[in-house]
């Protein structure tokens, strides 16, 4: 049984807020797409105009344009300050057991359970792997702390227990 221990500090907060700001981005490409098309198509249908066209369209490059805008107050959002982050728990060990992922907060010894299954995405840095849930959460494991195995067998582990995760390779 692979097994990894998670010290969160500065670095492992500081790349789960640029993976949610990442996501965010995401979100707001995939909404922007959806209003202009149907923005287009209540055109066609409906109104028939030149000026609602344009309208669609100047608000779809809003949106568009709305994580940049918006990028600082994001990040400032995501990562803790130093008085928020004592209360963050402090060192978890998670067990890739058979059908889930145990993870285990050893200052108070709560236990998280987590399906294969919920897994949507395996973002793979120099340093990390972070394993996000439909849910978005996340975990970020350290890859020098992966005990029982290596950092390919657990990536091995995680495909073959869920075949439609996406895997990312993040610079």
């Amino acid at each position: 049984m692979i097994t990894a221990t998670t010290e969160y500090n500065r670095e492992s907060l500081a790349l789960m807020a640029k993976l949610s700001v990442r996501k965010y981005k995401v979100q707001c490409y995939i909404m922007s797409a959806v209003f202009l098309i149907l923005g287009t198509v209540l055109n066609v249908l409906l109104v028939r105009q030149l000026w609602y066209e344009l309208m669609v369209l100047l608000l779809c490059v809003l949106y568009l344009l709305r994580p940049l805008a918006h990028r600082k107050k994001l990040l400032k959002r995501y990562l803790l300050r130093e008085s928020e982050l004592s209360s963050v728990p402090r060192t978890q060990r998670s067990e890739f057991a058979e059908d889930q992922i145990d993870t285990l907060t050893l200052e108070n010894n709560n236990t998280i359970v987590m399906k294969y299954s919920s897994l949507t995405t395996i973002y793979e840095t120099a340093d990390f792997f972070v394993l996000m849930t439909a849910g978005k959460q996340c975990l970020p494991l350290k890859k020098a702390n992966i005990e029982n195995g290596t950092p390919q067998e657990l990536l091995q582990l995680l495909q073959d227990k869920v075949p439609k995760i996406k895997h990312i390779r993040l610079k």
